[in-house]
């Protein structure tokens, strides 16, 4: 069937239009399909640019606080386990008080060992106090054994009412040659002063702990807003792979066909020419 120039002229016309189309749904499908993003420019969807933007920018801000608290956190556990180290030492300690209270018990010769025991537990305190630390931070504040126990305990001075008291008591005062040492000094109130060390300690551990769940406690909320706002952008900005690729089998079909035309076209107005021609 031979066409009129006019209606070649209208279906030419047509099916470049639509071959131009199908050719751009192509590019915008193989793009997509090839970056796992449906907006890969302001112009595919500027509103879906804007929000994924303002979002994107959200979501940095949630990614720095989680990684805050987790840094947070590793400080936290770290001065638990230095907290534990020390509590440990002054039960030690505690005990070796009890045992030089013994007096039927006891001979010079064991006190002193007991005294040697105290000073080196007294010496591994001071050493953690003033060495653990988590980022350049001290995680005992430097509190070593003159800074616990502190007004737990005093000394009644017998016989002449003038004179002077020992000075502030503390752990360091069970050291050796101080008021509370285990072999001549008085061992009521290092028990004092020990145990308000240890209640001391343990209340720091308990305050601990609840610092240690908030952070937990904002942590998970702060990944659940992270999830909430990755989903929201992924919604918006990810690629529907099986849309886009039923779009692209779509826009190949009309590409083939609009070619089809344009070639059936010319092959048609070739023949119109040909039949102009004298014979």
């Amino acid at each position: 069937m031979r066409m009129n120039p006019i209606t070649l002229n209208l279906l030419g016309s047509g099916a470049r239009l639509n071959l131009a189309r199908s050719q751009r749904a192509i590019e915008t499908a193989i793009e997509r399909l090839a970056t796992g993003k449906r907006i890969n420019r302001a112009g595919d969807d500027p509103s879906g640019m804007r929000a994924v933007e303002s979002m994107s920018a959200e979501r940095i801000a949630l990614e720095k606080r989680i990684e805050r608290l987790e840094l947070d956190g590793l400080g936290y556990a770290a001065k638990e386990g230095v907290l534990g180290v020390v509590n440990d030492l002054l039960v030690e300690l505690d005990g070796l008080v009890v045992s030089a209270a013994n007096t039927a018990g006891l001979d010079q010769g064991e006190r002193r060992a007991l005294q040697i025991q105290a000073d080196s537990i007294l010496d591994a305190i001071d050493h953690i106090s003033a060495t653990a630390s988590f980022r350049g931070r001290l995680l005992l504040g430097g509190r070593g054994a003159g800074a616990r126990g502190a007004g737990a305990a005093t000394i009644e001075q017998p016989g002449d009412p003038e004179a002077k008291a020992p000075g502030p008591l503390s752990l360091a005062s069970l050291r050796s040659g101080g008021a509370l040492n285990l072999i001549d000094g008085d061992l009521e109130a290092a028990q004092k002063v020990v145990r308000a060390s240890r209640e001391g300690s343990t209340t720091q551990m308990a305050r601990l702990g609840e610092t240690m769940k908030d952070n937990e406690r904002r942590q998970r909320l702060a990944g659940v807003e992270l999830e909430n706002i990755t989903g929201m952008i992924s919604q918006i900005q990810d690629t529907d792979y099986a849309q886009e690729v039923s779009a692209l089998v779509r826009a190949q079909v009309l590409e083939q066909a609009s070619i089809a035309v344009l070639s059936l076209g010319a092959r048609q107005a070739a023949a119109s020419v040909l039949g102009l021609l004298p014979r």
